[in-house]
């Protein structure tokens, strides 16, 4: 990966203009911010990716974060705890985390140098404000104010990355699942030859099981994935970590496990350790991931994949994965808020040039 200033960068975008025309639409740039649980930091990641669609590759990548205030902290965890908050309290909230992410969005801005005009947009994840209604549905509003966001940074805004989802009666979890899949599965076009588990152990620790792909598979690759439960402080991971020995042994496509990466901000609890070191004594490749940043691995990994998750928006292909999330067809993932005219502009012109990948009927329905 090379830095927006470097001259293999400035290679991507040649002042001719048939060429720079041609490098627009394989080198695309998007802003990821991820909320944190707990409303108390803003992560960002400026992506530059390769490909299209279901090809996507992350070709670079800057990472930042801000501090959201301590008393909007406070406002948003406890409109989050009420489960039914007044209107004006969660209005100003949200505009007022908009003012908080601008200013990361401005700093991303300036990494990207005389190639800001480039940046087709900011997508932003966060925990948002959830509830069931009296029939048991899942009731979601994002914490992101998107027309406050568009106005203030004049980029283009997508956010509320569950709601589609939710609405076609899938549960809104695991959605960075694609994103991980083009980021560390084997995806060899001569033909992979292993798939690739990657445990994350943020907030609430979790694990993917990758396939490797040739790139002549369906839509969709067949991820799983899995909750890694906090039972007792005592016994955190034992019981999960012991459950994965069946997926490292065997995978969904078929393919032997190859790998095992590890996503962790620094967590040293004892079960983990024993259970890496019993996967290295078998034969498996363990590494530990650490972008090259200052952010925690954790925390610039979740920004990253949804910058991700707004390129596969702009590609129009469908992100969520229906067999995690429960769904009943496969979905694109968020809500455009156009920016200024140049801004919406652009990104028309980029969405123009996307074809939509083929789907099967029951899934175009």
């Amino acid at each position: 990966m090379h830095p927006p200033d470097s001259a293999e960068f400035r290679r991507f975008w040649t002042e001719d203009r048939i060429d720079r025309s041609l490098l627009a639409n394989s080198h695309r740039m998007m802003i990821g911010l991820n909320v944190a649980q707990d409303w108390t930091r803003v992560f960002g990641s400026l992506v530059v990716s390769g490909g299209r669609g279901k090809f996507l590759t992350v070709r670079h990548s800057q990472d930042h974060s801000v501090d959201v205030p301590d008393e909007l902290a406070a406002r948003l965890q406890s409109i989050g705890a009420a489960g039914d908050p007044s209107l004006s309290k969660t209005v100003q909230a949200r505009q007022d985390l908009a003012d908080c992410q601008s200013g990361l969005v401005e700093g991303l801005g300036q990494l990207a140098g005389k190639y800001v005009d480039r940046i087709l947009g900011v997508t932003v994840s966060d925990p948002g404000f959830w509830c069931r209604d009296f029939d048991g549905t899942i009731l979601y509003q994002s914490g992101c104010d998107p027309d406050r966001l568009a106005e203030l940074t004049g980029l283009n805004v997508i956010d509320a990355l569950p709601a589609s989802d939710l609405a076609a009666l899938g549960n809104g979890r695991f959605l960075a699942s694609l994103p991980l899949w083009f980021m560390f599965a084997d995806r060899q076009m001569r033909g992979a030859t292993s798939s690739t588990l990657v445990l994350v152990l943020d907030h609430a620790p979790h694990w993917y099981m990758l396939p490797g792909s040739d790139g002549l598979d369906d839509l969709l690759p067949e991820i799983v994935a899995g909750s890694i439960f906090e039972e007792t402080p005592k016994h955190q991971l034992s019981r999960q970590l012991q459950s994965l020995a069946t997926p490292v042994e065997t995978a969904e496509s078929g393919l032997p496990v190859g790998a095992l990466l590890v996503i962790s901000n620094g967590q040293s609890q004892a079960e983990l350790v024993q259970f890496l070191t019993r996967m290295e004594q078998n034969g498996l490749a363990v590494e530990q991931i650490t972008p090259d940043s200052e952010l925690a691995p954790c925390d610039s990994i979740a920004a990253r994949t949804t910058a991700m998750l707004g390129m596969l928006f702009t590609d129009q292909l469908p992100s969520n994965v229906p067999s995690l999330t429960g769904a009943k067809a496969l979905r694109m993932l968020g809500r455009l808020t156009p920016g200024k005219p140049f801004s919406w502009r652009n990104l028309l012109a980029v969405m123009a040039d996307s074809h939509s990948t083929p789907m099967r009927l029951r899934d175009a329905i």
